[in-house]
């Protein structure tokens, strides 16, 4: 019977970088760069950058060091399966009583249902539990240098999302980082500042538009003001009457 419960006593320490770092990736900036091909980014209820200030990047790397650190030592003391439904009950409370989510967000934080709860299982899963599995197979086959390149690939994909982020939010006008509280600021934001669109579309008696990334967007008197001044492309391509 002990044999189900134990963990595995000699899980080395560097599993906890390990963990830190994919929950990162996973939680954090796969999830935005999913939404930014998506079409989603930025827009009400959706996930905020981590990078959106300083001190909400620090408190995020922090929150997942110390995640990483209880769950180094839940995994050395208790098997994973029961590490997995504990991950899950933590996961409720601190999604439920402690996070801080974005207006808008559909989830346990202000939704009970199937759907809210088995997308939290499957979140944690691939937060907390995949990456457990996910090392001890690279610990199995090819030990501490498995471990260190495997740890500098995640490290190399964060960046690259974060970098990737961070155009994204400066080409679309959203750095400095404001939050979407409303429905309609997100459907109405129109084409962001800074953006040079395919062609713009002015019309009389009727508001200027831009198609831009497949759609057609709203332009406001100043982004107008600013394609006119730095856009010789979308100029070319202008419809007017």
């Amino acid at each position: 019977m002990n044999m189900i419960w134990r963990g595995d006593k000699i899980l080395p320490l560097t599993f906890i970088p390990f963990l830190m770092l994919s929950s990162v990736f996973i939680g954090e900036v796969l999830p935005l760069v999913i939404a930014i091909f998506g079409g989603v980014f930025g827009t009400y209820g959706a996930k905020e950058p981590i990078i959106k200030s300083w001190p909400d990047f620090g408190l995020i790397l922090v929150i997942y060091t110390v995640l990483g650190s209880i769950f180094w030592f839940l995994y050395r003391l208790l098997n994973w399966r029961i590490v997995a439904f504990f991950a899950f009950v933590l996961a409720f409370i601190l999604e439920r009583w402690v996070y801080w989510h974005p207006e808008g967000e559909v989830g346990v934080s202000n939704t009970i249902s199937f759907g809210t709860i088995f997308q939290l299982v499957i979140i944690y899963f691939l937060v907390l539990v995949l990456p457990y599995l996910i090392f001890q197979k690279i610990r199995s086959k090819w030990a501490l240098r498995g471990i260190l390149v495997s740890l500098l690939i995640i490290l190399l994909l964060i960046a690259a999302g974060l970098i990737f982020i961070y155009y994204t939010m400066v080409i679309r006008g959203l750095w400095p980082w404001r939050p979407v509280t409303s429905q309609s600021q997100s459907l109405d934001s129109g084409l962001p500042l800074n953006t040079c669109p395919e062609r713009l579309i002015v019309e009389k008696d009727k508001q200027t538009t831009a198609y831009w990334d497949g759609k057609i967007w709203p332009v406001s008197a100043e982004v107008q003001n600013w394609v006119e001044k730095n856009c010789p492309g979308a100029l070319e391509g202008a419809k007017q009457p």
